[in-house]
C-alpha cells in the first residue's frame, strides 16, 4: 500500500494492480484515494483493482469518476460499478443511458452487461432504438452478455425479461434478436 504514494507512476500503478490480485480489502481506502490520482493510469489500475476486490464502499469514488476528463478511466470506473452491482452503483450507470453524451450512453451500455441484474434488462432494450449505432451495438452486445453471464438461479428470469421487452419493441429492430433468443437454450 505503500507503493500507492511511490513517486514514480508505474509502481503506483503496480502497487494497485497488486492489491487487487492478492484480494487485499484492507487496500480498498487507499485504492479509493489512488482514484484521484493525478496520472490517469493510475487511476485505471485503481479502478480494475477494486474490481477485483468488489467492495460497495467503493462505490461513491466510482460513481465520481464516470466523469473523469479521460474517456478509459471513465469505462474502467463503469465496468467496475457493474461488477459490484450494488443498487447504487446500477442506478448510477442506468442514469448514464440518459446522458447527452453519446460516448457516455455507450459507456453505460456497455458495462450493464457485466451487471448481471434484471434490472438492467428494459434500459437496455430501450437503448436498441437509441440515435448511436455504438449504442446500440453496445447494448445489443450486454444483452447477450447478460444473457450469457447470468447466475443459475436468474438465468430464467433475465431470458424471459429479455424476451418479452424485445418483443415489444420495435420489431425491425430487434426481430433478429428475439428469433435467437425464442429458439436458443
Amino acid at each position: 500500500m505503500k507503493a500507492l504514494d511511490a513517486d514514480v507512476p508505474e509502481l503506483r500503478m503496480a502497487a494497485a494492480s497488486a492489491l487487487g490480485k492478492l484480494g487485499e480489502t484492507s487496500a480498498v481506502p487507499a485504492l479509493v484515494d489512488a482514484l484521484t490520482d493525478e496520472n490517469p493510469n493510475v487511476r485505471i489500475r485503481a479502478a480494475a483493482a477494486l474490481a477485483q476486490l468488489d467492495h460497495p464502499k467503493a462505490v461513491p469514488a466510482l460513481i465520481e469518476r464516470l466523469s473523469d476528463p479521460n474517456g478509459e478511466v471513465r469505462m474502467e470506473a463503469a465496468v467496475t460499478l457493474a461488477s459490484i452491482g450494488t443498487d447504487q452503483a446500477l442506478a448510477a450507470l442506468l442514469d448514464m443511458l440518459d446522458d447527452d453524451n453519446t460516448s457516455i450512453r455507450r459507456i453505460a451500455a456497455s458495462s450493464l452487461g457485466e451487471a448481471g441484474a434484471v434490472q438492467a434488462v428494459q434500459p437496455l432494450t430501450d437503448a436498441l432504438t437509441d440515435p448511436s449505432s455504438a449504442v446500440r451495438s453496445a447494448a445489443v452486445f450486454s444483452i447477450i452478455e447478460l444473457l450469457s453471464n447470468a447466475p443459475t438461479q436468474q438465468s430464467h428470469q433475465i431470458r424471459d425479461t429479455v424476451v418479452s421487452e424485445l418483443e415489444n419493441s420495435d420489431r425491425a429492430t430487434v426481430q433478429p434478436l428475439v428469433e435467437i433468443l425464442v429458439e436458443s437454450t
